[in-house]
């Protein structure tokens, strides 16, 4: 949009132009000696600048509320073209709803969760298993990710078996192994070899466990990244507990 709205300056040769114009107007022809000589020539009137170039119809520039939406996308969209909603409503991450400036960054944690219950040993192509994947997309996540965010690792479906008789060690093992700030992209890879694909899919559980782990982040900006290929498994409800 500021493409859109960007005015171009005159170029030089435009001004050029204008300048030899204005050089012409003002006499000097070759019946120059024959006129009077009633004083100094006047000044030569001023040029008006040339309107800025604009690419679009008049009414994509129209915006009174200075949020670089023009108005006739404002009222299309239910939107009032004389309210800039981005700083009412906070839309614009970052900025201030009473100034508009800057505000500093929000604390930033993401907390990855795994699924390493059985069916997590199905193929997944190349010859790899789901968690073979899984983890080498976890160890490139880690590796890329700028050290002002700080993540946390939560696995599942690890212990137990897939056996009736271990469904209830499974669906109750979640285990944050490493608290939120705590990942490492060197030991990253050395924690991904703790475990293999075993028991049940507690995704409800996992989720509660999550939100322990973000205990004394609120107001930071918390995400969770949940990787896994099934559904719950030991009768929780991870919608639920996912709106909770």
């Amino acid at each position: 949009m500021a493409t859109l709205l960007g005015m171009r300056r005159p170029t030089c040769a435009a001004l050029s132009v204008l300048c030899v114009v204005a050089a012409g107007c003002g006499g000097g022809d070759s019946d120059g000696d024959k006129r009077a000589d009633t004083g100094p020539d006047p000044a030569p009137e001023s040029t008006p600048a040339p309107a800025p170039e604009r690419p679009l119809a008049a009414a994509w520039y129209e915006d009174p509320d200075g949020d670089f939406m023009p108005t006739a996308i404002e009222e299309r969209q239910g939107t009032d073209p004389q309210l800039n909603e981005c700083f009412e409503a906070l839309d614009c991450p970052g900025l201030s709803s009473e100034t508009g400036l800057a505000e500093p960054p929000k604390k930033r944690n993401t907390l990855l969760m795994l699924d390493s219950s059985g069916s997590m040993r199905g193929p997944a192509g190349g010859g790899r298993t789901k968690l073979e994947a899984a983890k080498d997309a976890l160890g490139r996540f880690v590796a890329g990710t700028p050290s002002e965010l700080d993540l946390g690792f939560l696995v599942f479906g690890h212990k137990g078996s897939n056996r009736k008789q271990d469904k209830a060690a499974s669906c109750r093992a979640p285990e944050l192994l490493d608290p939120i700030g705590e990942v490492d992209f060197r030991s990253f890879p050395r924690t991904l070899r703790r475990f293999e694909p075993t028991g049940y899919t507690p995704i409800a559980r996992s989720l509660a466990e999550a939100e322990r782990a973000f205990e004394g982040t609120e107001g930071a900006d918390n995400r969770v990244i949940l990787v896994t290929d099934g559904i719950e498994t030991c009768g929780g409800n991870p919608v639920a507990r996912a709106r909770a």
